[in-house]
This record gives structure tokens, sequence and C-alpha cells, in this order.
């Protein structure tokens, strides 16, 4: 190589030190710094979700390197991601100080090969062990962090029980609704009717746990209200038919619930309508035939949710009039109801399964009808 040739050589390294700015133009920086904005058509928008202050240093540390190793490598640039990623750039990566422009935030890129990667999954569940109250809002950002990763959890159905638990255990259930109705951004899948129910029962008990206080059976009922918009919503329309929760009538059962005791409470003639058309979606809806189950797993499942389907039929049915048409019919329905799960309860009781531990459905049907 010439010296002609080599010092060209060095004067293109030395434009590397350069700032990339949102119209595309290069100029030097001094002390051999590069930011790179985050305006590229091809990067992911917005910003970069951040987490508060929590009462624990240990969960402050995991949420902060989940942040570093997985959040904030997803919002960057296929360029910016080359960068910190091949090895050919990482003498330049140590050399120079190289910034990315990210919603407003100023991001030093370094290279991925020197940053361990902190275990996911353990650390997140080491996480959630530890925080309190106030610490679960940052599930939330959590949340909408790692949907922009590709890493699993966001979108497993166990983990998702498990936030809803989470946010119950911590009396919390204005994040079940947080993380509902921010669905698009948090992954909370809208289709999926088991977890639908879940969010729903989430808001049933947290009127129960204030012993049907006014207020709070009052709040939890405008609650499901907004879940069930949401399901009306086309951009959560599920992608085949048979998915869609709105078919399947154990979806209603708390706002019937809540609906019942608003309208006790109140006594006002909308409360009692709104039930009554609660109740009249639900009638409308086919039950689901009762069949032969494989295992004592699906009829305890099965028990589980229709002695709540149960309740709140009976709460209905203690506002409406027996002889209007849709009390009468719910009334028909209930009692087809219970000898269902009569049937079910005395398949069930006394097997080695039901014997291995304690199983809710078979508490709850006790708590209903006595036990046997």
């Amino acid at each position: 190589m010439t010296a002609s040739m080599l010092s060209q050589c060095v004067r293109r390294h030395a434009r590397c030190a350069v700032e990339f700015s949102s119209s595309s133009n290069w100029c030097l920086k001094p002390f051999q710094q590069r930011t790179f904005s985050s305006s590229r058509p091809w990067q992911k928008p917005g910003v970069i979700p951040k987490f508060t202050k929590t009462s624990s240093e240990e969960v402050d540390t995991i949420l902060s390197d989940v942040r570093n190793n997985y959040i904030i490598p997803a919002y960057l640039s296929a360029q910016q991601k080359e960068l910190i990623i091949k090895a050919k750039h990482r003498k330049m990566l140590e050399n120079d100080e190289v910034f990315a422009n990210i919603g407003g935030e100023r991001i030093h890129l370094t290279p991925m090969m020197e940053r361990s990667r902190i275990p996911l999954i353990k650390s997140i569940s080491e996480a959630i062990e530890k925080m309190n109250d106030k610490d679960v809002e940052n599930m939330i950002p959590l949340l909408e962090g790692l949907m922009q990763t590709d890493a699993r959890l966001p979108r497993e159905e166990y983990w998702v029980r498990r936030i809803i638990k989470l946010f119950c255990n911590h009396n919390r259930e204005d994040l079940v609704l947080a993380y509902v109705r921010q669905a698009s951004d948090t992954g909370f899948p809208l289709a999926n009717r088991g977890l639908v129910r879940a969010a729903m029962l989430s808001f049933l008990h947290k009127a129960t746990k204030a012993e049907w206080e006014p207020a709070a059976t009052k709040q939890a009922l405008a609650w499901c209200e907004q879940l069930l918009d949401l399901l009306d919503d086309p951009k959560y329309k599920p992608l085949f038919l048979e998915n869609d929760p709105r078919l399947y009538y154990t979806i209603l059962s708390p706002p019937i619930f809540l609906a019942a005791k608003v309208a006790q409470q109140t006594g006002g003639e909308a409360e009692k309508k709104k039930l009554e058309d609660y109740v009249a979606r639900m009638l409308r809806l086919k039950r689901t035939p009762l069949t032969t189950f494989r295992d004592d797993a699906k009829r305890h499942f099965w028990l589980l949710q229709h002695v709540t389907q149960y309740d709140a039929a009976q709460a209905a049915l203690e506002v409406l009039d027996p002889g209007s048409e849709v009390g009468g019919e719910l009334k028909e329905w209930s009692a087809k109801l219970k000898e269902d799960l009569d049937k079910i309860y005395n398949e069930l009781v006394g097997t080695e399964w039901v014997a291995m531990k304690e199983r809710a459905g078979m508490t709850d049907y006790e708590k209903t009808f006595g036990k046997r």
C-alpha cells in the first residue's frame, strides 16, 4: 500500500466519528463521539419504556439489566444493532463514544459481546417476589418493552395468569385494567377467553374483598364493562370465529354478578335494565352441552367455571322478576345448570384425584350447595 493510499484510509477512519442526524447529514463530532438519530423508518416507534425506582435495590438492578440487555437493543435500527453485535466494530466502540437518540433518550452503545445477558425468566421471577404494592406498577412498562423483543414471556398464558395474580395479591386490580386496556402494547391476549375471564374475575374479587362496598362494586362493574367494550373493538377481533370470547357465556358471570349487586344496592331502574340486558345476552349464547369428560381435571375445570356461573344467575334472580320473560328463562336455565353441577360433583367426589389436595371447584360447589 502506498503512502497516499494509507493516508486516504486514515482520513476515512477519522470520518467515522460523526453524527447521523435525522436529515441523514454527516458532520464531524469532537471528542470522537457520534450520535445516531432514532427517526429512521425501520426503527420501532415511541419512547423506550422506563422504570420507576422501587423499594428494593435488587429489583432496581434486575429491571435495569433487563432494560439494557433485552429492551434497548430491540429499539435499535439494523445499523445500530450491527455496531454492537459484530466483532469488527468492537475496537471502534471501545475507542469512541457512540450514542443513539431514541425517543429523546441518549443511549450509549457498547459491544453486545461484553454484556453478560442475565437469565430473563429467572431474573423477573426474583424481582416479582420482592415487589411491593407500588413496585408492581413497573410490570406494565416491562411488558411493553419485552413485547418489542423476541422474548416469549409476555405471550405465554402461564405468565399472563401469573401477572394477573401478582396484581391481585397486591390489591392492584387497577393494574389488571391497565394491562388489558393497553393490550396492543402489553401483549394481553384478548382473543383468549380463559384469560379474558381471569381478568373479569379479578374485578369481581376486588368487590368481594371489599365486602360489596357500593363504590368498589360499582367500580368493578365499570371495569368489566370496559373490558367488554374492548372485545368489540375490530382491531382485537380473533383470526378464527370460534376463538371469539364474546361467544362464550362464561365470561359474562362476573358482570352479571356485579350488575345484580349494584342493582340491589341502588334499586334503580337503569341498573336493573342493565342487569336484564346482560342476562338476556348470556341466554342467547348456546350453553355447551355436558359431555363425557376424558379425565377428572377437565371435570373439575368445568365445575370451577360453572359454579360461578350459577352463583351469578342466582344473584340476578334476586333482582329480576321471575314472572318476566328474561327472569323466567333464567330460572329454567339455572335449574338445568344445577343438575349438571350436581352430576359433575358426584362424579368427582371420592375420587383419588380430588383426595390428592384441596380443589377449588369442589370447595366452591360446597360453599354454594353444601358438602355431600
